[in-house]
């Protein structure tokens, strides 16, 4: 009987220590235009200046000189390099490149800048697309950059 009481008494006390809450947010990105559809969305935390975790992802842009192996992306290959999110501000940083020893250089890096608008949920804000084609000795490979406007939510 003693034994249950001190069992009892310690469940009671135990559950009334404080726990720290972690609580977490979604972000979604979506461009879709005559030079790129994307989409991007993550999961944030509110507690703690973390980055974004469980990411997910499409890319595909539609320029003709993209390289091909660059052309549609997963999440996994167009990577998140760098973010910033803090008060109204919303900036993403995706990259990737070719691969491999007999294949030519070639890249995509987009860059996402927007800010919050009054509901402090929705974020406008522009893109730019930058396409480095393959880069084959003897030939001219010249930047493409192509831009336009980006839409996320964040909550």
């Amino acid at each position: 009987m003693m034994n249950t009481i001190v069992k009892c008494l310690a469940l009671c006390l135990f559950a009334c220590l404080p726990v720290k809450a972690f609580a977490t947010g979604g972000l979604d990105c979506e461009i879709g235009d005559a030079n790129l559809d994307f989409h991007y969305e993550a999961l944030f935390s509110y507690s703690a200046n973390s980055p974004l975790f469980q990411s997910k992802g499409a890319f595909e842009a539609k320029h003709p000189k993209i390289d091909p192996a660059l052309k549609k992306l997963d999440a996994s290959a167009f990577r998140l390099i760098q973010q910033w999110y803090e008060d109204k501000e919303l900036k993403l940083q995706f990259y990737a490149e070719t691969t491999g020893d007999k294949v030519p250089f070639a890249s995509v890096k987009l860059t996402i800048q927007t800010v919050a608008d009054e509901d402090e949920l929705s974020y406008a804000g522009k893109y730019r697309l930058e396409i480095q084609p393959a880069v084959v000795e003897g030939q001219h490979s010249e930047m493409i950059i192509t831009e336009g406007d980006v839409a996320c939510s964040a909550g």
